[in-house]
């Protein structure tokens, strides 16, 4: 890992000189070295990265580019990581207005972003909007994904726990049980 950041420190710094510090294939570059800084145990030092390619990925590539939504994905990802899990819902809660805008609300991206945005509600001390978020999710990968596919049954279980940190065990039980029958259609 270590290796990756000090290949992309290099590639910066070429793709620097040779296309200059904005050039989209630049971004791309100081996208991946944010990430193997990351990765390398400095997470600090990648959401500083993400935040500064987010900055310049907005000036050049506007807002609602694809790339740009990827970045600041990573930024809240690694906003997570530094311990400040506030600043990545309010990142995540940034993304999912613009996908909900740009790519739907039934596109898988923005159901990814749902899901972490529930999980850092949750996280940062509001259990019962992160199950709240969580039902309507389900409701929606239900219909979009059918019952026994894994990214439903993942966000049955997320339900469950957030129910019971909400103070409503009886509703995580009826989750459970939910979760357990769909499993055992599953297994058949």
């Amino acid at each position: 890992m270590t290796e990756a950041r000090t290949y992309f420190t290099q590639l910066r710094s070429i793709a620097e000189q040779q296309l200059g510090h904005f050039h989209p294939t630049t971004l791309t570059v100081r996208h991946s070295l944010g990430r193997w800084q990351g990765e390398a145990g400095d997470p600090a030092g990648a959401a500083t990265e993400f935040q500064r390619v987010l900055d310049d990925r907005i000036r050049v590539l506007g807002p609602e580019h694809p790339d740009t939504l990827q970045t600041r994905d990573s930024l809240a990802y690694w906003r997570t990581r530094t311990g400040d899990p506030a600043g990545a819902a309010e990142e995540y809660e940034r993304l999912l207005d613009i996908q909900l805008r740009v790519l739907g609300r039934d596109h898988p991206d923005t159901s990814t972003t749902r899901n972490n945005l529930a999980y850092w509600r949750g996280e940062i001390g509001n259990p019962a909007a992160a199950a709240a978020e969580f039902e309507r999710l389900l409701d929606e990968r239900l219909r979009s994904l059918g019952p026994d596919h894994p990214k439903t049954l993942r966000t049955l279980d997320n339900l469950a726990y957030w129910l019971t940190a909400s103070g409503n065990p009886a509703g995580a039980t009826a989750a459970l049980d939910r979760l357990a029958y769909w499993r055992e259609l599953d297994d058949r």
